[in-house]
């Protein structure tokens, strides 16, 4: 169950291995990335046309698959009658494909794209990811139509260099993954719906973010403002939008998709987040999230319902404001927007879950960032005073709420 899942503890870490260009080989294999029948439309279309045709690609097929190792698959006749064009085309088909995977990865002329897979300079590292995207890229995109394809458009990347000056030098890893992902957004996300799942997924949980979060609860259906209150119009998008990614490679499907979206590898949300989230629609996307999270914790209309959706959404909540304050490349915060949503948490955590410590944490951080703001601080005020009251702290509790009544009337003055 969801429960369980953020119950569970890491109680320990394996290194990854890198692979080597046979591994890269045998997972492109695996992947069956050359198995797509658009890249033979034009032969396989002519597999009817004239008998002598059929002969000699026949004799061609056998001698190829024959000199490369590949299996030849024999034409398949029943009670003497004569093939099928259909059951002919399958059969040139899985041929060519057999071929096509030698060709690419385990022949002589292969060695520049395994190089290339397997290596760290300019090339993915052998980083599983990296090289699993690069062959999702090539397996779905018909621009795409060989090894020397997908090199030269990893090459041809606008943002190459200046990867290569941030990132690149010292962190290939991060070089690899960053070009993978952003080739992949730009050939198969651009301007979609699942390139805003993706923005909003880099700054939630990596695999426990619940689909709660872009459900509308039912007594706010006659609110005009409902859409401001949702990442997407509807559910119906969502659901597009999460199989647009899983489809690109960049989502790995849920265990079940009715509770979880689906897991987005860490680094994947690392680049999202430091080379995306800089643009005035990214901003926009970022800020309807802050609302949909915002409203999963507003109890002002009745607690019926709302704290089972708040424990659901607790994790992605945490894990945003975590985000707003990551040193190493925080998201902007968006103020008075992130202190009232991090006001309304510290205040679940004391009313509900007691985790006073967190809360009080949480409330004191928020009082130096809102010190100028006094509407805002008197809410602080007001909602540490009522902590403090719940753990019997009644000196503290009684201080800071004397303060926050005076604010409140000091401006209705």
């Amino acid at each position: 169950t969801f429960s369980e899942a953020l119950a569970v503890q890491i109680t320990g870490t394996e290194e990854v291995s890198l692979l080597d260009a046979g591994g890269c080989a045998k997972l492109w294999e695996a992947m069956k990335v050359f198995e797509s029948r658009e890249r033979y439309k034009a032969f396989l279309y002519l597999a009817g046309v004239k008998a002598e045709y059929i002969k000699n690609t026949e004799a061609k097929l056998e001698t190829e698959c024959k000199e490369r190792g590949v299996q030849y698959i024999a034409p398949v006749r029943s009670n003497g009658k004569p093939e099928k064009p259909k059951s002919r085309r399958d059969r040139w088909w899985k041929m060519k494909v057999g071929l096509k995977t030698h060709m690419e990865l385990f022949s002589k002329d292969s060695s520049a794209l395994l190089e290339f897979l397997a290596t760290d300079k300019d090339g993915l590292g052998g980083l599983t990811l990296s090289v699993r995207l690069a062959g999702q890229l090539l397996k779905s995109d018909p621009k795409i139509r060989s090894g020397e394809d997908l090199i030269e458009r990893y090459k041809n990347l606008p943002s190459l260099e200046k990867l290569r000056e941030t990132r690149g030098q010292h962190d290939t890893h991060y070089f690899g993954i960053a070009r993978s992902v952003l080739i992949t957004i730009e050939e198969r996300l651009r301007n979609s719906n699942a390139l805003d799942l993706l923005r909003v997924l880099s700054v939630l949980p990596s695999a426990t973010t619940p689909v709660e979060l872009f459900k509308v609860l039912r007594d706010e259906n006659k609110d005009k403002d409902m859409k401001t209150k949702t990442i997407f119009d509807c559910l119906n998008i969502f659901e597009d939008a999460r199989n647009s990614l899983e489809r690109s490679g960049l989502l790995k499907a849920a265990f079940d998709a009715n509770t979880t979206v689906g897991t987005v590898h860490q680094q994947v949300q690392q680049v999202v987040r430091e080379e995306l989230l800089k643009t005035e629609e990214d901003k926009q996307c970022l800020s309807r999230l802050r609302s949909a999270l915002g409203n999963g914790f507003d109890f002002r209309h009745g607690t019926k319902g709302r704290w089972s959706r708040a424990e659901v959404l607790e994790g992605s909540v945490e894990r945003f404001l975590e985000c707003t304050r990551d040193v190493r490349a925080p998201i902007e915060r968006e103020f008075p927007a992130d202190c009232d949503l991090s006001l309304k948490y510290a205040n679940y955590l004391s009313e509900r879950k007691f985790q006073y410590a967190k809360a009080s944490r949480i409330y004191t951080d928020l009082a130096s960032e809102v010190k100028d703001d006094k509407s805002l601080l008197s809410s602080v005020y007001s909602g540490h005073g009522n902590m403090l009251l719940q753990k019997g702290c009644l000196k503290l509790a009684e201080k800071l709420q004397k303060e926050s009544l005076e604010m409140r009337r000091a401006l209705f003055i």
